[in-house]
């Protein structure tokens, strides 16, 4: 499972997972925001620069109403049965992720599933 954000971080991780990403049966590219539908980034550059590599890709967005992306991404990783999460991490400054949290605090915490990240 790819999480998605457009950002560099995010960018470099996939980047280092695409031998992995190339021998998996599908990868999920799982996109979330908290700012509404219009809010949520595209993957669709993403999906392109995959499938060009040889990647089985689906896409999946998904809108919250809280700040708690990091426990929807875990949850939805359980739910499908993820191997392997990648991300980028530190997107916020780590000063801001201390103090108020944030989806990197959640998953390097909190998750059961390997994480390939990316800063």
């Amino acid at each position: 499972m790819v999480c998605w954000k457009k950002s560099q971080e995010a960018s470099r991780a996939v980047a280092a997972s695409l031998p992995v990403l190339k021998s998996a049966e599908c990868v999920m590219v799982f996109s979330a925001t908290t700012g509404g539908p219009d809010k949520v980034p595209s993957a669709a550059e993403l999906v392109k620069w995959l499938l060009r590599h040889g990647v089985k890709v689906t896409v999946h967005y998904e809108t919250v109403s809280d700040d708690d992306v990091g426990q929807l991404i875990l949850s939805h990783a359980a739910e499908k049965g993820a191997d392997l999460i990648v991300l980028g991490i530190y997107s916020h400054s780590r000063l801001r992720e201390r103090i108020l949290g944030g989806v990197t605090r959640t998953l390097l915490a909190e998750s059961t599933i390997p994480l390939l990240v990316a800063h």
